[in-house]
C-alpha cells in the first residue's frame, strides 16, 4: 500500500539541498515512503537463520582444520612437521577419536555465532516497525475485498449494466486486471451499511465526477427494482434533471422536478397540499359521523368520529410543521419566542379556516401561503366603525344585536370579528386565541403581522405564489412507500442567488416530514424503499437545512439517509452552530476527502487519520575530523500531513469510516482509513470517462406547469361567516304590563301521585313565567329609562357591584361575562337587561333585582329626608 510520507531531516545542513529527480510520472515530487533503515534486512530472521547457519559451518570447518594441524604438530618431531591442507580436512572429522575436543569446538562456534546474530539484530532491527503502539495505517486492498460488495461498471455500454445486490456509497475502485483494463471493465467497492456521508472537495476539485454522479449511477443500477433507491437531490448546477432524465427513465424511475430558478420548467409545489388533504378527510368523516348518528347507527358514528379526529390531528401536525419551517426564531429566542409563536399561530389559524371554507364552498387552490398572506393583510385593514360595519350584518340582522357587536368590536378588524365569532369547537379558534393570550400589553395584532409578512416574503413573488397554490395530486409518500417504482426528485436551487432557495428547502423539509409521519404509522417504522437526500453544494445554498442534526441521527432507522457535499468543514460552521457541526461530523459513516485548500479542514482530516512510526537517524561529527557517530530512533509522523492532503493527485481520495463494523463473513474488523491512489490502482475514474450522458433540453423534460395559467386574482379570498357562525335571532323575553297577581288559595287536601307528577311538570313550565315576572319588575323599576345608556343610570361602582354579585351566583362562562360587561360600558339599559335575562340563571337575575330595589329605596329615602 502506497504511503505518502516525507523524510525527516536531523542535524544542520551546510548548503543547498538538491531535489531528487522525479522518478516517474505517477510519483509526487519530493515525496517517498516513510523513511526506514536500509540495513534492516540484517536483523530479519529470514536472513539471520541461513547466514548464521552458514557462519557456524564455516567456523566449525576452520576449527577442524586448526585442530588437525595442532594434532599433527604435537604427534611428530619439531623438524618433521607435516601441515594438513584445508582441502584435506574439509570432509575429515575425527569425532570418534577426540569427542571432547570437537564438543568444545561446536560450543565455541555456537557461542560465537549467537553473539554475532544478537549484535546484528540489535544494531539493525527496524525500530519503526517494532514501536508501532498507537499508530495507524491505511487499509490494504486484500482486506477491502473481504469487507465490501462490488458494483461492476462496463464503460460506455449500450445496455444497462445492472449489478446484483443492494446499492450503496462508492468508497473506492477495485484494482483492475490486465484483461479488465483492455475490456474497459472495473468495479467499485460499495458500502451498503445504513450510514450518512460527507464529501469534501474545493471548487472544481471533482465532487460530482468522482462521487455524486457515480453514487446516483450505483443507486439506480440495482438489478432488482425493489433494490433501486429513491433520492431527493438539490441540483445547484441546474442541468442535473436534463442530464439524468433519459437514463432514469430507462431504469424505471418516476421523475419530479421542482425548479425555483426558472419556475416555468417546474412541477407545482403544493406546500400545504398534504395538510389540505388531511383536513378534507376530517370534514368528510365528520359529516359522515353526523349522518350516521342521525340514522341511529351509534357505533359506526363513533368509529367515524374517531377516524375524523385522527385526520384532524394529522392536519394540525402538518400545518404546524410548515409554520415552524416558515417562521424561524428571532432575537435568538430572548423574548421567549413570542413573535415566532404568534406568527405560527396566526398562520395555522388562518390556514385551517381557509381549508374549512374551501371544503364548504367546494373551491380549490385557496389553501396556500399567498392566500393566507392576502387574507390576513386585507381583513386586518378593514376596521369596524360606527359608520362602517357591514361585516357585522353578515352575522346578525337585528339592530340591537348589530349594536351589541359594534360595541364589542368597535375599532377592531374584520379578522378579529371572524375569529371572535367562530364557535369555540372550531379547530382554528384555539390557535387564534393563543396569539394574544400571552402577548405583552404593548403588542397588537398589527405588530405581529409585521413579522408575519416578512417571513412569508418568498411566497409573494408571482411565480412562487402560483407554483405553491396548485396541487397536481403528487403523493409524496410514494417516494419511500411505492413498492413498484422508485422516484427521483430534483430540487433546482441556485448557489449564486440564494434569495429563492428557501422555497426549495421548505419543499425538501415537507418531503422528509411526510415520510417520517408515514414511518410512524408503519409496524416496522421505516420506509419500504431506501430514500437518499443528497445535499449537493449544501454549504452554498444560503439556507440551513432545518433540524439537520436530528435528521442525521434519527433518519437512519427509517431508511432515510443524508449525504452532504461541501467545499470544506467551515461551511458547516457558517450555517449551523458548533454543536450541530460536531454531531454531524461525529455521526458520519463515510467521510470522503478529495482535496481542498482549507487549512482547518486539512488539519482536521490529518488529525483523524492519525500517525505512523518513522525511522530517524541523527549524525554527530567533529568538523575537524572524518569520524562521526550516528544515533537511530523511531519517531511519529502524520499518516498524511495537512500540506500533503492538499497536494493529492487527481482521482486520489481519502475515506474515513466509522460505521463499517464487520466484513462480508460477519467477522468484526478494525476500521482503518482508506487511501485511493494510483500506486495500488484504487484511484477513482472520472464519471465522463465511462458514462456518456445524453443531456436533453428543458422542453423535453415533462413537467406539470399548468399553474402558470393561474391569475393571482383567483387566489384572493376573504373569510366569510358560514352557517355555524351566523347568530340566530336571540329570544329576549318581552317586558309585559304589570298585572296584579291573583290571590292563591291554599288547600290542605293530600295530592295523589298523578297530581304530584302534574305539579312537577307545571313547575318546570313556570320557570319561563318566573323570568317574565322578573322582566315586569325590571320594567317597573326603570320604565322610562330603558333606552338610556347604562352609564347614565348606574355609576361605575354600581356596575362593578352588580357584576360581582352575578359572578358569585351565575354560570362561569367568561365569554358571557365579557359580553355583559361590554354592554354595560357602551349599551342601553334595555340591552343590559335582555342579556341578563337571556344568558344567566334565575338566581343571578333575582340577586340583580334585589340589589336594584335596595338602591331605588335608598334613593327614595334620601329624597324624602
Amino acid at each position: 500500500m502506497f504511503d505518502n510520507f516525507s523524510k525527516k531531516s536531523h542535524g544542520k545542513s551546510g548548503g543547498m539541498m538538491l531535489r531528487k529527480k522525479e522518478s516517474s510520472k505517477t510519483k509526487k515530487k519530493n515525496y517517498e515512503k516513510a523513511k526506514q533503515n536500509s540495513l534492516r534486512f540484517l536483523a530479519d530472521q529470514r536472513f539471520l537463520l541461513p547466514s548464521m547457519s552458514l557462519t557456524f559451518l564455516i567456523e566449525f570447518m576452520l576449527g577442524n582444520w586448526v585442530i588437525q594441524n595442532f594434532l599433527s604438530l604435537t604427534s611428530g618431531s619439531l623438524f618433521d612437521v607435516q601441515w594438513v591442507s584445508f582441502k584435506d580436512t574439509l570432509f575429515f572429522y575425527p569425532l570418534g577419536q577426540f569427542p571432547f575436543v570437537y564438543f568444545l569446538l561446536a560450543l565455541a562456534c555456537f557461542v560465537s555465532v549467537s553473539v554475532l546474530a544478537y549484535r546484528l539484530y540489535t544494531s539493525f532491527r527496524s525500530l519503526e516497525e517494532e514501536h508501532v503502539q498507537g499508530t495507524m495505517d491505511f487499509e490494504k486492498t486484500t482486506e477491502l475485498d473481504k469487507q465490501y460488495t462490488l458494483a461492476a461498471v462496463h464503460s460506455f455500454t449500450e445496455t444497462e449494466d445492472y449489478f446484483d445486490g443492494k446499492p450503496g456509497y462508492p468508497i473506492g475502485k477495485k484494482p483492475q486486471t490486465a484483461a479488465e483494463k483492455e475490456a474497459g471493465i472495473f468495479s467499485y467497492y460499495v458500502d451498503t451499511t445504513d450510514s450518512n456521508t460527507i464529501t469534501l472537495a474545493g471548487t472544481r476539485q471533482g465532487k460530482g465526477i468522482y462521487f455524486v454522479d457515480p453514487f446516483i449511477d450505483i443507486l439506480t443500477r440495482a438489478r432488482l427494482m425493489k433494490n433501486r433507491a429513491s433520492f431527493v437531490m438539490t441540483a445547484t448546477k441546474g442541468d442535473e434533471p436534463r442530464k439524468w432524465y433519459k437514463t432514469l427513465k430507462r431504469r424505471g424511475y418516476h421523475i419530479r422536478v421542482v425548479n425555483t430558478v426558472n419556475q416555468y420548467y417546474s412541477d407545482p409545489i403544493p406546500v400545504l397540499g398534504v395538510f389540505n388533504n388531511y383536513y378534507r378527510h376530517y370534514k368528510r368523516l365528520k359529516q359522515e359521523s353526523a349522518d350516521l348518528k342521525v340514522a341511529g347507527k351509534k357505533s359506526e358514528a363513533l368509529n367515524c368520529s374517531i377516524q375524523a379526529e385522527k385526520q384532524l390531528a394529522n392536519a394540525e401536525k402538518i400545518i404546524t410543521q410548515c409554520a415552524h419551517s416558515y417562521f424561524r426564531e428571532v432575537n435568538e429566542g430572548k423574548d421567549g419566542g413570542f413573535w415566532t409563536k404568534a406568527c405560527r399561530n396566526l398562520f395555522v389559524s388562518v390556514g385551517m379556516a381557509l381549508a374549512d371554507q374551501e371544503y364548504e364552498e367546494e373551491e380549490t387552490s385557496k389553501v396556500n401561503p399567498y392566500t393566507i398572506y392576502t387574507v390576513v393583510n386585507e381583513m386586518q385593514k378593514r376596521r369596524i366603525k360606527e359608520g362602517s360595519h357591514e361585516f357585522l350584518k353578515r352575522y346578525v340582522e337585528e339592530p340591537d344585536e348589530v349594536q351589541r357587536l359594534l360595541a364589542e368590536y368597535d375599532g377592531k378588524s374584520e379578522l378579529d370579528v371572524f375569529f371572535g365569532e367562530l364557535p369555540r369547537t372550531h379547530p382554528a379558534k384555539r390557535f387564534y386565541d393563543a396569539i394574544m393570550a400571552s402577548a405583552p400589553a404593548h403588542v397588537t395584532l398589527g405588530n405581529i403581522i409585521t413579522h408575519f409578512d416578512g417571513d412569508l416574503q418568498p411566497f409573494l413573488m408571482s411565480l412562487n405564489a402560483k407554483m405553491t397554490a396548485i396541487d397536481d395530486g403528487f403523493d409524496m409518500e410514494k417516494i419511500g412507500f411505492d413498492r413498484e417504482q422508485p422516484t427521483a426528485v430534483f430540487i433546482v436551487l441556485s448557489d449564486a442567488d440564494t434569495s429563492n432557495n428557501q422555497l426549495g428547502v421548505m419543499y425538501l423539509e415537507q418531503i422528509y416530514q411526510v415520510l417520517i409521519n408515514r414511518c410512524n404509522l408503519e409496524d416496522e417504522s421505516q420506509c419500504y424503499r431506501d430514500v437518499h437526500f443528497i445535499y449537493e453544494e449544501g454549504g452554498n445554498l444560503g439556507v440551513a437545512i432545518n433540524d439537520l442534526a436530528r435528521k442525521w441521527t434519527a433518519g437512519l432507522s427509517r431508511h432515510l439517509f443524508s449525504h452532504l457535499v461541501l467545499q470544506d468543514i467551515q461551511q458547516l460552521s457558517s450555517l449551523y452552530d458548533e454543536d450541530t457541526k460536531d454531531i454531524i461530523l461525529g455521526s458520519t459513516g463515510n467521510l470522503a476527502y478529495i482535496r481542498t485548500g482549507s487549512d482547518k479542514t486539512n488539519k482536521y482530516i490529518a488529525g483523524r487519520l492519525g500517525e505512523r512510526s518513522n525511522y530517524s537517524k541523527t549524525r554527530h561529527k567533529d568538523p575537524l575530523s572524518v569520524k562521526s557517530t550516528e544515533t537511530e530512533s523511531s519517531e511519529r509522523i502524520d499518516l498524511l500531513a495537512s500540506y500533503e492532503l492538499e497536494r493529492l493527485r487527481e482521482g486520489e481520495s481519502v475515506i474515513l469510516r466509522i460505521n463499517k463494523h464487520r466484513d462480508l463473513e460477519g467477522n468484526p474488523i478494525y476500521q482503518y482509513p482508506i487511501l485511493n491512489t494510483y500506486e495500488n490502482d484504487t484511484h477513482l475514474i472520472p464519471f465522463y470517462e465511462y458514462r456518456k450522458m445524453e443531456k436533453v433540453s428543458w422542453e423535453e423534460v415533462p413537467v406539470n406547469n399548468q399553474f402558470m395559467e393561474v391569475e393571482l386574482e383567483e387566489l384572493n379570498w376573504l373569510l366569510e361567516p358560514d352557517s355555524s357562525q351566523q347568530r340566530p335571532k336571540e329570544f329576549v323575553p318581552p317586558i309585559p304590563n304589570y298585572k296584579k297577581p291573583a290571590v292563591r288559595v291554599q288547600e290542605t287536601k293530600v295530592a295523589t301521585p298523578e297530581e304530584v307528577a302534574a305539579l312537577k311538570e307545571e313547575q318546570t313550565q313556570l320557570s319561563t313565567k318566573k323570568y317574565q315576572k322578573q322582566a315586569k319588575i325590571l320594567e317597573q323599576l326603570y320604565h322610562k329609562q330603558l333606552e338610556r345608556p347604562v352609564k347614565e343610570i348606574l355609576t361605575e361602582k354600581q356596575r362593578q357591584v352588580l357584576f360581582s354579585n352575578i359572578k358569585m351566583v351565575g354560570k362561569k362562562d367568561t365569554q358571557t361575562f365579557s359580553e355583559l360587561e361590554k354592554i354595560a360600558e357602551a349599551g342601553t339599559l334595555l340591552s343590559y337587561f335582555s342579556c341578563l335575562l337571556s344568558n344567566f340563571s334565575e338566581s343571578a337575575v333575582n340577586v340583580v333585582i334585589q340589589q336594584l330595589k335596595d338602591w331605588r329605596r335608598l334613593d327614595e329615602d334620601g329624597r324624602n329626608s
